[in-house]
Order: C-alpha cells, then sequence, then structure tokens
C-alpha cells in the first residue's frame, strides 16, 4: 500500500499534463478537434489504471518524432511493476520472502525467463500485458529481491561495481543482455545502496529518482519535436535533462507533500484490528 501511495499520484499527475498540456502544445489538430477525438480520452482513462498496460499515443501528437506518437515511454513498466509487489505481498503472506531456497529457485527461474525473452512471441499477453516485457522486469525486481536477501555471502566491492558500470556499453550489446543485464545492474545498484560509504553532498540532494523516471521521456519527446522532430543524441540529452531537473524538484515536492498527507490519513486506517 504504502508503495501504491508512492507511484499513483505521480501516475497520475504525468497523465494529467500529458492529456492537458503536452497534448495540445504539441498536437497537428486543432485543439476542438484534440479534445473532441475519442483517443484523447481513452489515454486519459487508461493511463490512471496502473495494472492496465498504459496507453501510447494521443492523437497528432509526436508524429514526426523519431519514436513516433509515443508520448511517455517509460511508463511502460508500471502495471508490471506493481504485479511485482503483488507477487512480494503473495510471498510476505505465504512466510516465503525470506526463504532462500525459494528464492533462489525463484531467481534462477527468473533469470531463464530474462534468457528466452527475446524468442518469445511479442503477441503472448499475460492480464493485457505483453509478456516479454514482464520477463525482463521481473529478472530485475527477483535480481535485487536475492542480491539483498544474500547479502551477508556475498562480496560487494564498489571498485568492481564501478568498473561494472563503465563496462555497462559492453554487455548490453552481449546475446544475452537481458539476463547480464539484471545480474550485474543488480549487483551495481546494490552494491552502492548498501556497500559503499555516501558522499556527505548527496546527502543533501533530493531523490527525485521516480519524478526524473516520470517526466524525462515526455520532456526529451518535446525537446525533439521543436527541433524538427529529430536532433544529435548529446545536445538532446542536455536540453532534456536542463529541463526535467527544475521540474522533477516541483514535482518532488508536490508528490511528497501529497504522499505524506494520504499516508497520514490512510495507512491508520489500514493498520487497526
Amino acid at each position: 500500500m504504502k508503495r501504491l501511495i508512492r507511484i499513483y499520484p505521480g501516475i497520475l499527475f504525468v497523465t494529467l499534463v500529458a492529456v492537458f498540456v503536452v497534448g495540445p502544445a504539441f498536437t497537428t489538430q486543432n485543439v476542438r478537434d484534440y479534445f473532441g477525438d475519442s483517443g484523447t480520452w481513452a489515454y486519459l482513462f487508461t493511463g490512471l489504471n496502473v495494472f492496465a498496460r498504459p496507453p501510447v499515443a494521443l492523437p497528432g501528437v509526436f508524429d514526426a518524432n523519431a519514436f513516433r506518437q509515443i508520448v511517455n515511454g517509460n511508463l511502460w513498466m508500471i502495471p508490471w511493476l506493481m504485479w511485482c509487489y503483488i507477487l512480494f505481498a503473495a510471498a510476505i503472506l505465504l512466510r516465503l520472502h525470506r526463504q532462500r531456497i525459494v528464492v533462489a529457485l525463484m531467481w534462477v527461474l527468473a533469470l531463464y525467463g530474462c534468457s528466452i525473452e527475446q524468442v518469445i512471441d511479442p503477441a503472448v499477453t499475460f492480464c493485457g500485458l505483453w509478456a516479454h516485457d514482464g520477463l525482463r522486469l521481473m529478472g530485475s525486481f527477483v535480481t535485487g529481491w536475492a542480491l539483498y536477501l544474500f547479502r551477508d555471502r556475498i562480496r560487494f566491492d564498489g571498485r568492481f561495481a564501478l568498473a561494472m558500470l563503465v563496462m555497462t556499453p559492453f554487455w548490453l550489446d552481449s546475446d544475452a543482455h537481458t539476463a547480464t543485464s539484471c545480474l550485474l545492474s543488480g549487483y551495481v545498484l546494490c552494491t552502492f545502496c548498501f556497500h559503499v560509504r555516501s558522499i556527505p553532498l548527496t546527502e543533501r540532494i533530493p531523490r527525485i529518482h521516480w519524478e526524473i523516471f516520470l517526466l524525462s521521456f515526455m520532456v526529451q519527446q518535446g525537446v525533439t519535436a521543436v527541433n524538427g522532430g529529430g536532433m544529435p543524441q548529446m545536445p538532446n540529452f542536455i536540453y532534456s535533462l536542463a529541463i526535467t531537473i527544475p521540474f522533477a524538484l516541483i514535482l518532488h515536492s508536490l508528490l511528497d507533500r501529497t504522499s505524506q498527507a494520504i499516508r497520514s490519513q490512510l495507512l491508520p486506517l489500514l493498520e487497526r484490528p
């Protein structure tokens, strides 16, 4: 429930921004036709369901971009993330979430799923979601779960993790890149999160990774559209980052207050016997 309270206000915000700000600003239709199009309202109502396949396109928006008609491509993983939390909740209820043998078996199965992800028919779905997407995300989720559970038996080394980070372009280009990414990125994240001494400066930086995730793709698409639908990668990255960061800070403050207000009202009710 805490994760849902954290996730849902952000999804609500970016969906409303996409429909009522980004859409009218970038659509090739006139505003009246845009709001009269059923696709606009389908995007809104589908986007508010975090368990459904997220909508992709708004009428006439980003039609000329390299990623054509994709408004916020990052959101593909949200429904699968919610299913991962449901899996974890079920494991807690069954008292299996700390059973190392069970989690190790799940981890092996998850990595196997990652290894066959490329040969899965893209049309195969699970509850309306593309199965090959779920295999990728489930592999990362269970890898993090297993690494944390077995952390007392694993040597986490900051220098090795940094080397793996530098080698990212090479192992992402391998034939087994999905499974390799799950394993190595999980190791890197766990190392820097739990086993590397924090730098004093980083403790003062707001944790806006969630807000950057929500906004970055949409901002990047907007920057690309302003530049005629295509531009070199590095300028695109620099301009998009410069725009995303201040908006992410504003959104962080808004979402933090909203989540705290919801938690203060809802969680006491759920914790009553």
